[in-house]
């Protein structure tokens, strides 16, 4: 695995959705470390829909449920977990690390980044943008990480996305927290 980066802004993420998302989730935030659910409206997220999830946050065992799925992800990993915990559903080692991250962004209110190949779907060909960001409902306890993950297989991946091709070839991650300034 490679080792995590530290980010104090979005300007490093390569895909252009996933960016435009987080800068999204960023606007919701008005002048709080993390936007609540009730500013979070689909028809404004519309254009995020086939790419994003919702996971509840149940503590302290620190479980994570889907509560939404988007169609691409489910149609990418050839199930929808909407209503299962990710434990039930994702094998180890992936859990293992889908569960540090998880935690983070539930614990700490960062984002979290991750640019990787599919190859834990079977997929080496492709490459993986996910973001997880965090939500509070009615406290100020994150109980809800959205995230929006995009695959690219390699045949649509156009030559000016250096970056993304580069994680292909060298099947190398970038794993990132992202902490921005309040």
């Amino acid at each position: 695995m490679d080792t995590e980066e530290t980010w104090a802004s979005i300007d490093n993420i390569s895909h252009p959705l996933v960016k435009e998302f987080a800068a999204y989730w960023s606007s919701l935030r008005k002048g709080r470390r993390v936007p609540a659910r009730r500013d979070f409206e689909p028809f404004d997220a519309k254009r995020f829909l086939p790419h994003l999830f919702l996971l509840d946050v149940e503590r302290p065992a620190m479980r994570f449920k889907g509560r939404v799925v988007g169609t691409r992800i489910a149609e990418t990993l050839g199930y929808d977990y909407t209503g299962k915990y990710l434990d039930e559903v994702v094998s180890e080692p992936y859990y293992a690390q889908l569960k540090q991250d998880l935690t983070s962004v539930a614990e700490e209110g960062i984002l979290h980044y991750r640019l990787t190949t599919l190859d834990w779907n079977d997929k080496p060909y492709s490459v993986y943008s996910r973001l997880y960001a965090p939500l509070t409902t009615n406290t100020d306890q994150i109980d809800i990480v959205v995230g929006i993950a995009i695959v690219t297989n390699s045949g649509d991946i156009r030559q000016k996305e250096d970056l993304i091709r580069s994680v292909l070839m060298s099947q190398r991650s970038i794993s990132a927290r992202i902490v921005l300034p309040e």
